[in-house]
């Protein structure tokens, strides 16, 4: 069983109030800047499931 690092988990959630805050506001269009935080938590999650 994997069990996600309380520091990804805050990374997670800190992405997607910024994610939920710019859809409140009717900001549709996603700069970089967050993609690139996604796709990290991504790999790094990834990367601890094959361990």
């Amino acid at each position: 069983m994997f069990i996600i690092p309380k520091v990804m988990k805050v990374k997670a959630r800190e992405l997607s109030e910024q994610i939920k805050m710019r859809m409140e506001m009717g900001v549709m269009e996603i700069p970089d800047e967050l993609i690139q935080k996604a796709e990290i938590i991504v790999h790094q999650v990834s990367v601890g499931f094959r361990k």
